[in-house]
């Protein structure tokens, strides 16, 4: 409640929920369970709330700079802050004593791919999340969800995961529609 309510932390707010809804609904293929995959997605940007919390003027500076890809952004946090919102978020994470699927989620979510299901579902609901234009910072290597999809999800669950996108689309629109800020 007493959270700074910044147009940064709302953008912020919004990827986590459009992360968490696709992952809530994408969690069936994977053989997970919806509502731990929700709450691993929700909180997997952990650290860009460390940071901004811990350096919020240069935080939102880099913020609301347009980035080229990921790796751009990983390495602009690592250069201004010593560490990335991923580490950041792994080491929040298990100072907190979450579970250490959660952790895992928080460190390694913008990782090249992970065995670990949990970790591999919230890898592709966050980019999902940038592909319908839920960007916690913006960068301009974009796909649309459908090529994600094919690039990122594994073989057997292309075109199951294709044919949810309108729904899990529309489930996004109304989650973030919960925001009252």
């Amino acid at each position: 409640q007493g959270g700074p309510r910044t147009p940064i932390v709302r953008r912020f707010w919004i990827h986590s929920i459009a992360t968490a809804t696709l992952a809530r609904h994408l969690a069936p293929a994977f053989n997970l369970e919806p509502e731990a995959s929700h709450v691993a997605a929700l909180m997997h940007d952990l650290g860009r709330s460390g940071l901004l919390a811990a350096h919020q003027e240069p935080y939102s500076r880099l913020a609301c700079a347009a980035h080229e890809n990921t790796a751009e952004i990983l390495a602009a946090e690592q250069a201004a802050f010593g560490m990335t919102h991923c580490q950041a978020g792994m080491l929040l994470a298990k100072a907190w004593n979450l579970p250490a699927q959660f952790q895992e989620v928080a460190g390694h979510h913008h990782d090249a791919g992970s065995g670990e299901p949990l970790v591999a579902v919230v890898q592709l609901c966050c980019r999902l999340a940038d592909d319908f234009m839920y960007q916690a910072i913006h960068r301009g290597d974009m796909a649309k969800p459908a090529a994600t999809i094919a690039q990122y999800a594994p073989d057997r669950l292309h075109s199951r995961l294709t044919g949810e996108l309108d729904a899990v689309g529309a489930a996004i629109e109304t989650a973030i529609g919960t925001l009252d800020f």
